[in-house]
């Protein structure tokens, strides 16, 4: 019976079934890719907590050249899966600087086989409910109306032990159920894996100029100077001074080298590519430990106007790839760096 059993979760109108990668809404099916379905659920079996941006991308994209806007799409797939708004969430929210947390309905249930079903209720504690089979024939209920006149007129050992005899059925099963759920509580720990600390210093490097014109040098200068004070309003976070950055200009760093020269724990190294009145920015954040890329930009490619929301983006991105949980203090200065950006 413990082999058997299956784990499905009830989400509302919405049926969500590991062992099948099925999300079904009132019986019918709703498309979910598997990295979307794998985070859903991932998120629904730690909803007690938030879940960080920085543990989702080491367990789901863990050594490969990620872009922290692939897991927001991962995120606004699930809510288009289950008709979620990200400004009223019903099922995941969101908290800047957290993570996200599974806020749904749920019921969780072990599906034993076609005819019983333990259900696991977490909203109260935990309840175990056996549903089995009614027993529709009437020739059936005679049947067993009829055997419990004959339990009846048994002497009471007797009647003890054939009472012994049906219950032991029902509490194997429950028993069983009770050591599944341990079993699996006691190893989900253990499955997670442990994120890695936080990166709490960092080297801007000076950003390439692309463009081919010597009087656009400028431009990319500037830019990095202005990703160096924004990410040194962060809290916590050692950023190293421009000078000593942009005496590396026109250089190839090497990451293991930058870690002896600067002290630092990750680059974040790019491109400037500025055509007239629209500019291409390309960036990546690299971890000096071992040269393996934290984090990799989409390419912005937007009006010259919106660089300060590029400069922002960047910020931001950086210290989701460097594992850095935003306080709110750290916020209110990022925001109020780009408000003084704009009103420039």
């Amino acid at each position: 019976m413990l082999e058997t059993a299956r784990k499905r979760y009830l989400l509302g109108d919405y049926r969500l079934e590991p062992d099948k990668q099925r999300l079904s809404l009132e019986g019918q099916p709703v498309k979910l890719a598997k990295r979307p379905f794998e985070v859903l659920l991932f998120l629904i079996e730690h909803r007690d907590r938030f879940v960080s941006r920085a543990e989702l991308l080491d367990r789901f994209w863990d050594g490969k050249d990620v872009y922290d806007d692939a897991l927001r799409k991962c995120i606004g797939t699930i809510r288009n899966a289950l008709k979620d708004q990200s400004d009223q969430p019903i099922f995941v929210e969101t908290r800047w600087g957290i993570g996200y947390r599974y806020t749904g309905p749920i019921e969780q249930q072990l599906v034993q086989d076609d005819t019983a079903i333990i259900e696991i209720q977490k909203t109260r504690g935990m309840t175990i409910r056996i549903e089995e089979e009614e027993i529709a024939d009437e020739n059936e209920i005679a049947k067993t109306e009829l055997g419990n006149s004959r339990v009846r007129s048994l002497p009471a050992s007797s009647r003890y032990a054939k009472s012994l005899a049906y219950a032991l059925p029902a509490l194997a099963v429950a028993i069983a159920a009770i050591a599944l759920i341990g079993y699996r509580n006691h190893r989900a720990p253990a499955a997670t894996e442990t994120p890695r600390p936080p990166i709490r210093s960092i080297a801007v490097l000076p950003l390439k100029n692309l463009s081919g014109d010597p009087s656009s040098e400028y431009f990319s200068d500037g830019l990095t100077e202005n990703l160096i004070n924004t990410l040194a309003r962060i809290q916590g976070l050692k950023v190293i001074s421009r000078g000593s950055i942009f005496a590396l200009h026109g250089k190839q760093v090497d990451p293991r080298e930058a870690k002896e020269k600067l002290g630092v724990g990750a680059l974040l190294e790019g491109s400037v590519l500025k055509n007239g009145e629209n500019v291409r920015v390309d960036v990546r954040l690299v971890s000096t430990e071992d040269g393996r890329i934290l984090w990799a930009s989409n390419t912005y490619d937007r009006p010259v106007g919106d660089i300060f929301t590029i400069q922002d983006e960047i910020a931001r991105n950086a210290a989701a790839g460097l594992r850095l949980e935003l306080s709110g203090a750290d916020e209110r200065r990022l925001a109020r760096r780009y408000t003084d950006n704009v009103e420039a």
